[in-house]
């Protein structure tokens, strides 16, 4: 893996909190459906948009101001969800997952553990020129906690990656996982976990692939968290 560069991305003369002068910030009107936080966001190609929150929260939208609840037949709050081929997944306190393929009927499916989960990825990976891509689900949270499912469906819960909090997974090249006190991990197969030097012991609260080619960069990850923390690797 690249070496993690720390950076303070904090408010003062060096910094702005002020969005691109090229990006319109349109509110959109929640209130109407719940009063609860809402902790997590995803949409598909279809331009249907997903969010969930505390206390079994989701609301769908198609434009992104005018939201409708769906039931999520769980009152535990839920701080991640993810979607690919067709399926969303939502994750959450004391273990829930919830799975949806229309994002208005929700089921609840056994993740194994009891543990509150903070991320869901999904991703594919060659570990071999001449291996199959191998698809999988994974799911990180409290303590370390690693579920996967080859299906979003059937999960297994496996030996936590590391006694941090994880609190976001994400997956481009690889999956990256991180979490309290500076903790990074990543992963070719999301089965065996590498740590990862990050300079920082703050909490990390996300990670994003992204790919910077336009700067000649490349492709790669950020990481941000507590007190302005920033990280990245390409």
């Amino acid at each position: 893996m690249r070496c993690w560069h720390f950076r303070y991305c904090g408010g003062g003369s060096g910094g702005s909190t002020a969005p691109p002068a090229n990006v319109k910030v349109v509110p959109g009107d929640t209130s109407a459906q719940t009063k609860s936080n809402l902790y997590a966001v995803t949409n598909d190609a279809s331009g249907t948009i997903v969010a969930v929150g505390a206390g079994g929260t989701i609301l769908v939208s198609t434009d992104g101001t005018t939201w409708a609840p769906a039931n999520s037949h769980t009152s535990m709050d839920l701080y991640a969800i993810f979607n690919t081929n067709g399926r969303y997944v939502a994750v959450g306190a004391n273990g829930t997952i919830l799975t949806s393929t229309d994002a208005g009927q929700w089921t609840t499916v056994n993740s194994t553990t009891s543990v509150n989960l903070r991320g869901v990825s999904y991703g594919a990976s060659v570990a071999a020129a001449t291996a199959a891509a191998a698809a999988t689900w994974v799911v990180v949270g409290d303590g370390g906690a690693l579920v996967t499912s080859p299906d979003g469906i059937n999960w297994t819960a496996e030996s936590p990656i590391t006694a941090n909090n994880l609190t976001s997974i994400e997956h481009g090249t690889q999956f990256v996982a991180a979490g309290s006190a500076g903790a990074i991990f990543t992963s070719i197969d999301g089965h065996s976990w590498q740590p990862e030097e990050s300079e920082t012991t703050q909490n990390l609260r996300a990670v994003t692939f992204t790919v910077l080619s336009a700067r000649s960069i490349g492709v790669g990850y950020v990481a941000v968290g507590d007190a302005g923390t920033s990280l990245s690797a390409f």
